[in-house]
């Protein structure tokens, strides 16, 4: 049974026989168009191309059709006449009568439908249908084997189908188209046009050389017979052999011995464009029938499903491994750094530590100088105002900026001593006070009439 599907963005379609497998791919334009992209003629016997056969993630936007021949000696085909209804009716219809039509049991065979034109002598009440009935067994034994090699199918058909419609032309008439299957045996696919449509279709089987032309015989008698009695053969047939020239050399003779007529020879699709017509007609949606199981086209559905799953899974752990080999990547690299920083660092401990030591004394150098000079600076302003009659016995200099003033005054000359302390007050160095603050001055008694006088100033700053 078919299913509708997205048409398809390329086209897969192979054919396996003994000694012989092929594989086309096509690539299928908007409209349905199939062109050639690849061509394998010499496949191995293991496995297909992966590239070209097994579905991936782009097949979920670039849908990719899997097309695989059946070859027409396991079917069994033909043709009978429902009346005219929309599909889905007609496949109802024929599933009702399918245990009268099929010569297989029911459960043991696998059905499609492909819908025929309507005969121009008719009164287009009955619609045509073409029944290709295979067994079970031989249906999944054949797929099973393209699985082997990783092709999954999407659609069996017969190449031979494709091949006689292509052939045939309007006139009515009877077409052979036959296939040697080895030591002696062979099958000749018979199709019966008259009225415009297909009357008859039969894939026969003939057994020894010796017996084809009796075994022809009777198959085209009953048909004949056949046709009679339902009213469509009404006239004789012409004969229209589908072969090269080799098959024409080895069944025009035979042919026309059993029909007594001769035999016109039709140069058949070479194999390539049979396979190009029949991936245009699938991406088209024109090709209805189709041998694989419900049941497989599901499993294989859901295998491709599991395999996105199983790839996108896949997809993402190695973004996680790569993702944490950056990360570690990354981390040795600022450890690198790290370690060529500490490196650098304590090559320069050593300069850095003697640069310190350095400063400090220079510090130290600078302190003790500005002390110095902030001890001479004092004894100069305090020496230039010193009033006359003064004396300064002692100046002492501590704590990096008190200065200790000491002497003696005659006991008239007392408020000299008030008069100096003032004045040391407002010293001033570039624009700057001296001094920031000068304590009241002390005056005890000394001796042959002399008075002894002491106080203290603060520097305003020792650099000054």
């Amino acid at each position: 049974m078919s299913r509708k599907a997205k048409r398809p963005a390329h086209c897969n379609v192979v054919s396996v026989a003994p000694g012989r497998r092929k594989l086309w791919r096509f690539n299928v334009s908007a409209r349905g168009k199939a062109t050639l992209a690849q061509e394998f003629t010499e496949l191995p016997e293991e496995n297909m191309p992966a590239k070209v056969v097994v579905k991936g993630w782009g097949d979920l936007w670039q849908p990719r059709l899997n097309i695989a021949w059946l070859s027409s000696d396991r079917v069994f085909l033909r043709v009978v006449e429902f009346p005219a209804s929309e599909p889905e009716e007609l496949r109802t219809m024929i599933e009702l009568q399918m245990e009268k039509l099929s010569p297989l049991p029911l459960s043991q065979t696998v059905w499609s439908m492909e819908l025929l034109p309507k005969a121009a002598d008719g009164d287009g009440a009955m619609q045509p249908v073409l029944l290709i009935i295979a067994a079970r067994q031989d249906v999944g034994r054949h797929l099973g084997q393209l699985e082997q090699t990783g092709y999954l199918a999407d659609r069996l058909e017969l190449p031979e189908l494709h091949q006689l419609f292509a052939a045939h032309k309007p006139d009515d008439g009877v077409w052979f188209l036959p296939r040697e299957v080895g030591e002696g045996a062979a099958t000749v696919l018979i199709a019966w046009w008259y009225g415009g449509t297909l009357r008859n279709l039969a894939a026969v089987n003939l057994t020894a050389a010796a017996n084809w032309e009796h075994e022809l015989k009777d198959q085209l008698a009953q048909v004949a017979w056949a046709g009679e009695m339902e009213g469509w053969h009404k006239q004789d047939p012409h004969f229209h052999l589908l072969g090269d020239t080799a098959a024409a050399d080895a069944w025009k003779p035979v042919l026309e011995r059993v029909t007594g007529e001769p035999v016109t020879v039709d140069e058949p699709l070479p194999i390539s464009q049979l396979a190009s017509l029949a991936a245009g007609k699938a991406a088209a949606g024109e090709s209805k029938s189709n041998l694989i199981p419900e049941d497989l086209l599901d499993r294989y559905r859901q295998k491709f499903i599991d395999g996105v799953w199983m790839r996108g899974l896949g997809a993402v752990v190695m973004c996680y491994l790569f993702g944490i080999l950056i990360y570690f990547g990354l981390l040795e690299m600022l450890k690198h750094q790290r370690n060529d920083l500490n490196n650098q660092v304590y090559a320069l401990s050593g300069a850095y530590t003697n640069a310190l030591m350095a400063k400090a004394r220079i510090s130290v150098l600078q302190e003790q100088i500005a002390l110095k000079f902030a001890a001479l600076e004092s004894l100069r302003a305090a020496s230039e105002k010193l009033p006359a009659g003064m004396v300064m016995t002692d100046f002492s200099f501590s704590q990096g900026r008190r200065v200790t003033l000491r002497g003696t005054v005659p006991a008239a000359d007392i408020t000299k001593v008030t008069t100096y302390n003032e004045a040391l007050a407002d010293i001033t160095v570039e624009e700057r006070k001296l001094f920031k603050s000068v304590s009241p001055p002390a005056i005890g008694s000394g001796t042959a009439g002399d008075m002894t006088w002491n106080f203290s100033v603060e520097l305003d700053s020792p650099e000054i």
